[in-house]
Protein backbone atom coordinates (compact mmCIF):
# COMPACT_ATOMS: atom_id res chain seq x y z
CA UNK A 1 0.00 0.00 0.00
CA UNK A 2 2.96 2.39 0.51
CA UNK A 3 0.98 5.33 3.01
CA UNK A 4 3.11 7.67 4.51
CA UNK A 5 1.38 9.21 7.65
CA UNK A 6 2.20 12.72 9.24
CA UNK A 7 0.72 15.10 11.66
CA UNK A 8 -0.58 18.20 9.88
CA UNK A 9 0.73 21.28 9.87
CA UNK A 10 -1.01 25.27 9.47
CA UNK A 11 0.87 25.21 5.84
CA UNK A 12 -0.97 21.77 5.18
CA UNK A 13 -4.28 23.04 5.67
CA UNK A 14 -5.86 24.38 2.44
CA UNK A 15 -5.25 21.33 0.62
CA UNK A 16 -6.40 19.06 3.36
CA UNK A 17 -9.90 21.04 2.88
CA UNK A 18 -10.05 20.39 -0.23
CA UNK A 19 -9.60 16.89 0.10
CA UNK A 20 -12.20 16.66 2.96
CA UNK A 21 -14.60 18.60 0.88
CA UNK A 22 -14.04 16.50 -2.65
CA UNK A 23 -14.13 12.91 -0.50
CA UNK A 24 -18.16 14.37 1.70
CA UNK A 25 -19.47 16.67 -0.69
CA UNK A 26 -18.19 16.06 -4.33
CA UNK A 27 -19.23 18.52 -6.75
CA UNK A 28 -20.78 18.31 -9.80
CA UNK A 29 -21.54 14.98 -9.04
CA UNK A 30 -18.21 13.55 -9.21
CA UNK A 31 -16.90 11.34 -6.44
CA UNK A 32 -15.65 7.84 -5.25
CA UNK A 33 -18.07 5.30 -3.79
CA UNK A 34 -18.93 6.69 -0.50
CA UNK A 35 -20.36 10.58 0.07
CA UNK A 36 -22.70 12.29 1.33
CA UNK A 37 -23.95 14.97 -1.21
CA UNK A 38 -27.39 13.09 -1.15
CA UNK A 39 -27.46 13.91 2.63
CA UNK A 40 -26.40 17.17 3.18
CA UNK A 41 -25.65 20.48 1.57
CA UNK A 42 -22.55 22.32 1.79
CA UNK A 43 -18.94 22.21 2.90
CA UNK A 44 -17.78 19.85 5.20
CA UNK A 45 -15.43 21.97 6.84
CA UNK A 46 -13.27 25.00 6.22
CA UNK A 47 -10.07 26.66 6.59
CA UNK A 48 -10.66 28.15 9.75
CA UNK A 49 -12.09 24.85 11.81
CA UNK A 50 -8.86 23.00 10.34
CA UNK A 51 -7.06 25.28 11.51
CA UNK A 52 -8.36 25.66 14.62
CA UNK A 53 -8.04 21.33 14.94
CA UNK A 54 -4.52 21.60 13.87
CA UNK A 55 -3.60 23.79 16.20
CA UNK A 56 -5.49 22.85 19.02
CA UNK A 57 -2.95 20.80 21.68
CA UNK A 58 -5.77 17.91 22.63
CA UNK A 59 -6.06 17.45 18.53
CA UNK A 60 -4.01 16.33 15.82
CA UNK A 61 -4.79 16.45 11.75
CA UNK A 62 -2.91 13.53 10.38
CA UNK A 63 -3.02 13.35 6.89
CA UNK A 64 -1.88 10.07 4.45
CA UNK A 65 0.43 10.16 1.36
CA UNK A 66 1.16 7.83 -0.98
CA UNK A 67 4.14 6.40 -2.60
CA UNK A 68 4.51 9.51 -5.03
CA UNK A 69 4.00 12.10 -2.22
CA UNK A 70 0.03 12.58 -3.17
CA UNK A 71 -2.18 13.90 -0.29
CA UNK A 72 -5.09 10.97 -0.87
CA UNK A 73 -6.43 11.00 3.06
CA UNK A 74 -6.46 13.12 6.26
CA UNK A 75 -8.63 12.48 9.80
CA UNK A 76 -8.23 14.28 13.14
CA UNK A 77 -7.47 12.90 16.83
CA UNK A 78 -8.81 15.18 19.54
CA UNK A 79 -8.61 13.58 23.07
CA UNK A 80 -11.37 14.32 25.77
CA UNK A 81 -10.40 12.33 29.00
CA UNK A 82 -9.59 8.65 28.98
CA UNK A 83 -11.32 8.66 25.38
CA UNK A 84 -10.00 10.02 22.09
CA UNK A 85 -12.38 11.11 18.62
CA UNK A 86 -11.55 10.20 15.97
CA UNK A 87 -13.64 12.45 13.33
CA UNK A 88 -13.45 13.41 9.88
CA UNK A 89 -11.90 10.77 8.08
CA UNK A 90 -11.62 11.88 4.61
CA UNK A 91 -9.92 9.38 1.62
CA UNK A 92 -9.74 11.37 -2.18
CA UNK A 93 -12.52 9.85 -4.39
CA UNK A 94 -9.78 8.75 -6.85
CA UNK A 95 -7.75 7.12 -4.36
CA UNK A 96 -11.13 5.16 -2.70
CA UNK A 97 -10.96 1.45 -2.71
CA UNK A 98 -7.77 0.73 -2.34
CA UNK A 99 -7.68 -0.09 1.71
CA UNK A 100 -6.72 3.65 2.54
CA UNK A 101 -9.65 4.17 5.21
CA UNK A 102 -8.72 1.12 6.77
CA UNK A 103 -5.14 1.98 6.52
CA UNK A 104 -5.69 5.60 7.96
CA UNK A 105 -8.64 4.46 10.29
CA UNK A 106 -5.81 1.98 11.91
CA UNK A 107 -3.25 4.68 12.45
CA UNK A 108 -5.54 7.08 13.93
CA UNK A 109 -6.64 4.03 16.18
CA UNK A 110 -2.58 3.55 17.24
CA UNK A 111 -1.81 7.48 17.08
CA UNK A 112 -4.55 7.82 19.63
CA UNK A 113 -2.97 5.36 21.69
CA UNK A 114 0.48 6.31 21.78
CA UNK A 115 -0.13 9.81 22.13
CA UNK A 116 -2.73 10.74 24.16
CA UNK A 117 -2.55 7.52 26.16
CA UNK A 118 -6.01 6.81 26.10
CA UNK A 119 -7.37 2.72 25.99
CA UNK A 120 -10.80 4.11 24.25
CA UNK A 121 -11.77 5.73 20.75
CA UNK A 122 -15.06 7.06 19.20
CA UNK A 123 -16.49 8.35 15.94
CA UNK A 124 -19.40 10.08 15.71
CA UNK A 125 -20.87 8.65 12.20
CA UNK A 126 -24.25 10.18 10.30
CA UNK A 127 -26.92 7.52 10.85
CA UNK A 128 -27.82 7.49 6.83
CA UNK A 129 -23.89 6.15 6.03
CA UNK A 130 -24.00 1.98 6.13
CA UNK A 131 -20.88 1.84 3.83
CA UNK A 132 -18.98 4.26 7.00
CA UNK A 133 -21.04 2.31 10.02
CA UNK A 134 -19.65 -1.05 7.64
CA UNK A 135 -16.41 0.04 7.74
CA UNK A 136 -15.57 0.81 11.39
CA UNK A 137 -17.77 -2.05 12.52
CA UNK A 138 -15.16 -4.13 10.65
CA UNK A 139 -12.63 -2.60 12.52
CA UNK A 140 -14.62 -3.51 16.32
CA UNK A 141 -16.66 -0.34 17.06
CA UNK A 142 -20.17 -0.86 18.20
CA UNK A 143 -22.64 1.18 18.75
CA UNK A 144 -23.67 2.52 21.92
CA UNK A 145 -27.16 3.54 21.18
CA UNK A 146 -26.46 6.99 22.03
CA UNK A 147 -28.06 9.72 19.26
CA UNK A 148 -27.69 13.11 18.51
CA UNK A 149 -29.18 15.53 16.53
CA UNK A 150 -27.15 16.53 12.90
CA UNK A 151 -25.26 19.52 14.25
CA UNK A 152 -26.30 22.23 11.80
CA UNK A 153 -24.55 25.45 14.02
CA UNK A 154 -21.20 23.87 13.78
CA UNK A 155 -20.78 25.13 10.02
CA UNK A 156 -20.47 21.60 9.18
CA UNK A 157 -23.13 21.68 6.29
CA UNK A 158 -27.12 21.53 6.04
CA UNK A 159 -29.55 18.22 6.31
CA UNK A 160 -31.00 17.42 3.61
CA UNK A 161 -33.70 15.55 5.97
CA UNK A 162 -35.30 16.68 9.35
CA UNK A 163 -34.09 13.24 10.55
CA UNK A 164 -30.78 13.03 9.78
CA UNK A 165 -28.65 12.36 13.17
CA UNK A 166 -25.43 11.23 14.66
CA UNK A 167 -24.71 7.97 16.01
CA UNK A 168 -21.75 7.31 18.71
CA UNK A 169 -19.53 4.41 17.78
CA UNK A 170 -16.74 3.14 20.62
CA UNK A 171 -14.02 0.54 20.48
CA UNK A 172 -11.94 -0.34 23.38
CA UNK A 173 -8.29 -0.02 22.32
CA UNK A 174 -6.93 -2.98 24.27
CA UNK A 175 -7.36 -5.27 21.00
CA UNK A 176 -6.91 -4.98 17.55
CA UNK A 177 -4.12 -2.39 17.35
Amino acid sequence: MGLTFNTATSEDINDIVLLINSAYRPLGGIGGWTNETHLVAGARTDPEQLYFLANNPSTRVITAHDANGTLVGATYVAVDGARAHIGMLAIHPDHQSKGYGNALLQYAEKFASDTFNVMQVASLIVSERPEITNLIQKRNYVFTGQTMPYPIDAGVGIPKSDNLELHLYIKNLTTDL
